[in-house]
């Protein structure tokens, strides 16, 4: 946990300091191949004013924050946190995307999920060799071999 906590500081720290934050509805998530070959590269990317967006895109609900995460390059990359009503944390996660078959997924390197109390429900770490170790709640340890 420590190590989450840390990591999540230091992503937080170097990415807030030279970044751009802006809200949702100042990016498009770029969901359908555009019709014009030079803009194809765009294709599964935050784009923002017309480029793939780096820095960190706010989501609010009656003006309360309710998600944020970090991109690279239109790639979600970083640190996300997303909020309970409440306004207690819900998830924060370490994210990464990656090419893959001709488009990209998404990875949870490391995640962990509040309930609406603030009593953590799971943890997710996933291991270099692919595989993912999820601890649930109960106690219970599942394991996704990749």
């Amino acid at each position: 946990m420590k190590q989450l906590l840390l990591i999540c500081a230091v992503v937080a720290l170097v990415g807030c300091a030279s970044s751009k934050v802006v809200d949702k509805n100042e990016v498009e998530w770029i969901q359908s191949v555009p019709s014009d070959p030079k803009d194809r590269h765009l294709f599964g990317k935050v784009v923002y004013k017309g480029k793939p967006f780096t820095g960190i895109v706010e989501t609010r609900k009656n003006e309360k924050l309710i998600k944020r995460e970090q991109f690279l390059n239109g790639d979600e990359h970083g640190l996300l946190e997303e909020y309970h009503d409440n306004g207690k944390i819900k998830v924060k996660a370490i994210v990464r995307t990656r090419a893959r078959g001709g488009g990209s997924m998404t990875y949870n390197l490391e995640r962990k999920d509040w309930d609406e109390q603030g009593k953590l429900t799971r943890e997710v770490k996933a291991e270099k060799n692919g595989n993912v170790i999820y601890y649930m709640e109960d106690g219970k340890v599942e394991i996704d071999k990749r």
